[in-house]
């Protein structure tokens, strides 16, 4: 698995390093082995009772009974710090078996998320093309191209290496909110792009949010215009928040276009 490729999917994907969430694993067969129980002082004799005290640095007290008692707390503290063991250990097996599951799952919605961008780009070879002298810096300085929700995610690649770039259009393409996350993301990296339209497409809240965390490191972009995207709803301001956290951050931001945003 190429590394380098993983690293850039879950950062434009906004995947954390954690794959698992320790909190979501659950506890299979949380029935303990109902044989393991702790051992029993009362079945002892007395010359094994004084060489189990004996083993644990234990004096006898010389009374058989009050041996006994004192020999069976022990036992049952053991038990329960052995139990407590077995327990932790069974845990760290499923987290380490719910990691690579996880690992797997995501390496899997890789290679199909990359195919898609690539099966996207053979349909459109001026695309293509165009994706191609942008990772070359062989453009103008202004760029207006019509991608779709696909090949815009080729597009936000191409843009983190490149350094031509200041002005990017991508107004009313039908652009989803997934392909918004993607182009949110590019400020990560590019420090060269100062204007970026998407006006009347598709975006959501995920792409809001991700604008929001983008521009709390971003020091070039000076124009964004989210006009008649719908960024927000009664039910779903997280993203305006995000949105609202990062300009309080950002210094370079000079002009912003919420019109038409969802936002009363």
């Amino acid at each position: 698995m190429n590394l380098q490729l993983m690293r850039e999917f879950e950062e434009f994907e906004g995947l954390g390093a954690q794959v698992v969430d320790d909190a979501t694993i659950t506890m299979e067969n949380e029935d303990d082995d109902p044989s393991f129980r702790p051992a029993q002082a009362s079945l002892l004799t007395s010359n094994d009772i004084y060489y189990e005290l004996d083993k644990r640095s234990l004096k006898t007290t010389g009374f058989p009974d009050t041996d006994r008692e004192i020999l069976q707390r022990v036992f049952d503290e053991e038990f329960k710090a052995d139990l407590e063991d077995m327990r932790a250990r069974r845990k760290e097996k499923q987290r380490k078996a719910a990691q690579q599951l996880g690992l797997q799952r995501r390496r899997m919605l890789m290679e199909k998320t990359l195919q898609e961008e690539q099966d996207e780009l053979a349909k459109n070879h001026q695309i293509g093309l165009m994706i191609e002298h942008i990772k070359d810096n062989a453009t103008t300085t202004s760029l207006r191209i019509e991608v779709n929700s696909v090949s815009a995610r080729s597009l936000a690649k191409a843009m983190w290496v490149n350094d031509t770039i200041t002005c990017l259009d991508l107004s009313s393409i039908d652009l989803n909110d997934h392909a918004g996350c993607y182009l949110a993301r590019i400020l990560k990296h590019n420090r060269t792009l100062k204007k970026i339209e998407l006006d009347n497409n598709k975006l959501g809240s995920k792409a809001c949010q991700a604008f929001g965390e983008s521009l709390m490191t971003n020091t070039s972009l000076q124009y964004l215009s989210l006009d008649s995207n719908q960024i927000a709803t009664y039910q779903d301001m997280n993203g305006l928040k995000a949105l609202a956290d990062g300009i309080r951050i950002n210094t370079t931001l000079t002009s912003l276009n919420l019109w038409r945003c969802g936002i009363n």
